[in-house]
């Protein structure tokens, strides 16, 4: 479990004062400075686990490579060349392709508090800027949105490492941000806040379970079993949950590109198979009588799930 020292309240008020400045001001040079103070709020996540200094190295790296970037596309006169600077600036720092690797490197380093907060909380602030920009290189976003997807659903096939499994589909819910934002800035809102809440949610589950493993044998009376089935099952974005419809909305905003929205496809349903792995697994080692009714019921409905998201 967590510990708390008063010095990281000071601490999360500087990553939260960074995250407003970024929200609430006009001008670039002040969400510059809100990316400073939101990373340097950041930092202590990483002193939690004796096993995760090599990886706030690597973070601060990027993350000030990333900050460089953008001050550097600042300062360029050319338009195109600024804007496509700005926009490998934000995909360095969100962690999409080619820059997505290191999200899973370093949660699997991270306690699953840290691991929320890099999933979510620090991924708010570029996703925010990239939607103030009026950015014309929304084809170049697009096609970085897509292979982060597909990639990321292929990469976290193998994984049994839940902390790298959840860094691949951090990856890929960012990735359907980036996607919907070309077409839509109310669609990307609403599917950030309610990434945003589910994470909350499920994080807090698994940091109380101190899970770390994929096949992990649950108790025949834990009452986490069925939130946590039920979390990932809509992170999965399967049918009838409400991130089903949401990435069906985005795909039905960017349909005219049809390769794209195959691949989207395709990628959702390698992470779909992911996420499949992991709650049938644990339902099949709760064996309680008790639960069996509902075991069945849910093994049913997800056996269904791949063929609803085709048709």
């Amino acid at each position: 479990m967590m510990k708390l020292y008063p010095a990281w309240f000071v601490f999360s008020f500087t990553n939260i004062t960074g995250l407003t400045m970024i929200i609430s001001s006009p001008n670039w040079l002040t969400m510059w400075i809100g990316f400073e103070l939101s990373l340097l709020g950041f930092l202590p996540m990483f002193i939690m686990n004796k096993s995760s200094i090599d990886s706030m190295v690597k973070y601060l790296l990027l993350q000030s490579g990333g900050s460089a970037l953008m001050l550097a596309s600042m300062i360029i006169n050319s338009a195109i060349q600024s804007e496509n600077m700005f926009l490998l600036s934000i995909l360095l720092k969100i962690g999409l392709f080619p820059f997505f690797q290191w999200v899973p490197t370093i949660m699997t380093t991270l306690t699953w508090f840290g691991c929320f907060m890099i999933a979510t909380i620090q991924k708010m602030g570029p996703m925010i800027m990239l939607l103030k920009k009026n950015n014309n290189s929304f084809m170049l976003l697009l096609i970085s949105s897509t292979l982060s997807i597909l990639i990321s659903g292929m990469m976290g096939l193998n994984q049994t490492n839940l902390r790298t499994l959840l860094g691949y589909s951090s990856i890929s819910h960012t990735a359907w941000m980036a996607t919907s934002l070309v077409k839509s800035s109310k669609l990307m809102t609403t599917y950030l806040v309610y990434y945003l809440l589910i994470s909350m949610m499920l994080f807090f589950f698994l940091n109380k379970k101190n899970l770390n493993k994929i096949n992990i044998y649950y108790s025949n009376n834990d009452p986490n079993l069925p939130k946590i089935i039920v979390m990932l099952m809509i992170l999965a974005g399967l049918p009838p949950f409400s991130m089903f419809f949401l990435k069906l909305a985005i795909l039905t905003q960017i349909s005219c590109y049809s390769l794209i929205t195959s691949m989207l496809i395709l990628g959702t349903a390698l992470s779909s198979y992911y996420y499949l792995t992991f709650i049938i697994t644990n339902l099949i080692k709760s064996n309680s009588k008790k639960n069996l009714l509902w075991q069945g019921s849910m093994i049913l409905a997800m056996s269904h799930s791949p063929l609803l998201m085709i048709l």
